[in-house]
């Protein structure tokens, strides 16, 4: 994702396979590993303003999941189970299991552009599109 697209700001909140070479983009930061109770000052300090949650398989009931979760932060994630009627918001991006890779960077790109806030890039003298989480 930080290859597709080099305005957006990429905030990692957890720990990667290779921090460093993923910091090694300007458009990209690492925050390392987190805990509950970072969640809110970490968002509120990138201005964070959608979540992309790379959680991989079922992780229901995860206290980490649900800090994010309950930012009320419009959110990208698989789907491992359709939400009941009425509880489903329609700012999220629900990703179906075992969708392509490509497929799902595309739709999260397409996503992360609608309705995007618009930060200062004091490094580029621009503004730049700023989104991200990543579970640890």
């Amino acid at each position: 994702m930080a290859e597709a697209d080099e305005d957006a700001a990429i905030i990692v909140l957890g720990t990667t396979l290779d921090d460093l070479k993923l910091m090694q983009r300007s458009n990209v930061t690492v925050a390392g590993a987190i805990g509950v109770d970072d969640v809110t000052t970490l968002i509120e300090g990138h201005g964070i303003t959608k979540l992309v949650l790379d959680i991989g398989e079922p992780a229901f009931g995860h206290p980490l999941v649900d800090a994010l979760l309950a930012t009320g932060l419009p959110t990208a994630a698989i789907e491992w189970s359709p939400a009941p009627p009425g509880r489903s918001r329609n700012t999220d991006l629900k990703l179906q299991p075992g969708l392509d890779a490509d497929d799902a960077i595309a739709a999260v790109l397409d996503w992360v552009a609608e309705d995007v806030l618009l930060h200062p890039d004091r490094r580029r003298s621009r503004l730049r599109r700023e989104v991200g989480a990543r579970l640890p």
